[in-house]
């Protein structure tokens, strides 16, 4: 697997975990028998997951 494949499966599960968060917000506005989602966790996920694409273009780069 090269890098730029590596980039689109973090781009994707960045955009699926975003996702994800909606929904379970949505159903949690809509109904409050469902809980409201873990925000923090989803972010923390969102960060590292852009934390990795950071670390992931910094390969080969010259350091200045």
């Amino acid at each position: 697997m090269n890098i730029e494949k590596v980039k689109t499966s973090i781009k994707t599960r960045i955009s699926t975990t975003k996702a994800e968060y909606k929904r379970q917000s949505d159903l949690h506005q809509k109904d409050n028998k469902y809980a409201a989602p873990d925000y923090g966790w989803f972010d923390g996920r969102v960060g590292a997951f852009n934390e990795a694409l950071e670390l992931l273009g910094m390969i080969d780069k010259s350091n200045k």
